[in-house]
């Protein structure tokens, strides 16, 4: 379970980053 959370956290950083720069 502490995987999954940490994976799903990660794509939403990753998303935040990636999101203003495809913008």
């Amino acid at each position: 379970m502490s995987l999954f959370v940490f994976t799903i956290a990660r794509l939403h950083l990753v998303q935040w980053i990636i999101d203003p720069i495809k913008t």
